[in-house]
């Protein structure tokens, strides 16, 4: 599909275990025989405002210890996501890595499905941004439950990205 011109505005979030999670894949599933997709769908002017969660990372739960809360912006290297904006927003995350030197590799979305526990725990305690281009980040604050020696933000493969 493609996904364009999307508003996010006044929104608390209590408990959730991936308060933003915006993913384009490839997966290019076929629902009538005899149709064909050869081009991918994409994710559009998406702007998200005013947003206060608190995250949950039960440790007991497998998928929710792995992906601990982090805001997940992933496109592919084939399908960026473009044009987003993510301003005044107050996030309470879990933290609580305390090892920096482990193996925080976030997977490629490709053909399988997207939830954001399938991509690992990522190298960054608040938000990982991958494969996008024109990103503005405004006035975003992460409180931390645990310390967390991870970074704020990371930014893999962005394209004329803003943090303020």
């Amino acid at each position: 599909s493609n996904i364009n011109d999307v508003l996010v505005k006044n929104v608390n979030i209590i408990h959730g275990t991936g308060p933003l999670f915006i993913a384009n894949g490839y997966r290019m599933r076929k629902y009538f025989d005899g149709h064909t997709r050869e081009i991918a769908g994409s994710i559009k002017n998406v702007t998200v405002q005013n947003v206060t969660a608190t995250v949950y990372c039960n440790e007991e739960n497998p998928y929710a210890k792995v992906a601990r809360g982090v805001l997940l912006v992933t496109g592919t290297p084939k399908t960026f996501i473009e044009n987003l904006e993510i301003s005044d927003c107050s996030f309470n995350m879990p933290g609580g890595i305390t090892d920096k030197n482990g193996e925080y590799e976030v997977k490629e979305l490709t053909d399988g499905y997207p939830e954001f526990y399938f991509l690992g725990t990522t190298p960054s305690y608040g938000a990982y941004i991958r494969h996008a281009q024109n990103v503005k980040i405004k006035n975003i604050k992460f409180n931390l439950a645990k310390p967390d020696v991870r970074d704020k933000i990371i930014t893999n493969d962005v394209k004329n990205v803003t943090i303020e």
